[in-house]
């Protein structure tokens, strides 16, 4: 087989999830061609999607170096950036994929949630203007637009922008988890949670979510509701340490009193015990195969 069938073979199977045999595929054309940058490209892709961020920054670095590089390389990388929390590593690399190619509109999408983790909200408002601009469909960008918009305390912008990801996709659990976040700000408590609610059906290991919903039951006086959301909360973050971090001190057994369960959720909540990475957790980390932008349709159109 030749390497470009190779290739070609490695990403169908990528794009059909048989991951294991995508890699197998790729050594294969490094055992022939060792700085094949599209195999290790791939290879990074995948590294990254199994929650290998460094060895996936090493694989799309190294694919970077090639004379294959693409703007979409460069995108990668700063998925991989992104996903271990160095941001301006990221914006920096989405950045020079967007001056290879200007009008890669996801590149735009993915530095606007950088740039939202940096702080720097009004350049992630642009980011995602432009984003919106090439691909008007593009339901990640009007999420993290909104995000932005609520983090700036214009709630009824972002109100409109998240209501316009959901009328893209009803079933987009960044979204609902912003709508979420937004409702419970404007003390509409029912509405917080039932877009809460979504979000963790949609996307059960959402720690962010269950976090919420459990501060949402507390403030309503159901203690019993609450501890279990937070139990699932640091479930996740024990499973998944990029979500929670600085879980030092947390006991082992919550108690199931309204007193153990305020005093707990406190200790959690004003010492970070349970905190968000990113806000957007449907930035990059949240929901890889939007991060990666439809990832195989434009993999074959950068080769």
């Amino acid at each position: 087989m030749l390497i470009e069938e190779m290739l070609d073979a490695a990403l169908q199977h990528h794009s059909s999830g048989k991951l294991e045999r995508a890699e197998q595929l790729c050594r294969e054309v490094l055992a022939y061609d060792a700085k094949n940058g599209d195999a290790q490209h791939l290879l990074g892709i995948i590294a990254y999607q199994s929650g290998h961020y460094d060895t996936a920054i090493q694989l799309i670095s190294r694919a970077i170096k090639s004379s294959s590089c693409t703007a979409l390389y460069y995108n990668s990388l700063g998925l991989a950036f992104h996903a271990r929390h160095y941001y301006d590593e990221a914006v920096r690399a989405f950045r020079r994929a967007l001056a290879m190619d200007p009008n890669f509109a996801e590149a735009y999408c993915n530095a606007g949630h950088s740039l939202r983790c940096c702080g720097q909200r009004h350049s992630a408002l642009t980011s995602y203007r432009r984003a919106i601009e090439l691909q008007p469909h593009l339901v990640d960008a009007y999420s993290g637009m909104g995000q932005a918009l609520y983090e700036m305390d214009r709630l009824e912008d972002a109100l409109g922008a998240l209501r316009q990801a959901l009328a893209l996709d009803p079933e987009y659990a960044a979204a609902h988890y912003g709508l979420g976040l937004l409702r419970q700000q404007q003390d509409r408590l029912d509405d917080a949670i039932t877009h809460l609610q979504r979000a963790i059906d949609l996307k059960p290991d959402h720690a962010e979510a269950h976090r919420d919903l459990g501060k949402i039951f507390q403030q309503q006086g159901k203690p019993r509701e609450a501890i279990d959301c937070y139990r699932r909360a640091l479930a996740i973050g024990a499973r998944q340490p990029t979500v929670l971090r600085d879980e030092t001190g947390v006991p082992e057994q919550l108690s199931q009193t309204s007193a153990g369960i305020v005093g707990t959720h406190e200790s959690l909540a004003n010492q970070e015990r349970v905190h968000v990475v990113a806000t957007h957790e449907s930035d990059v980390l949240r929901d890889q195969d939007t991060a990666l932008g439809n990832h195989h349709t434009i993999l074959r159109d950068h080769r």
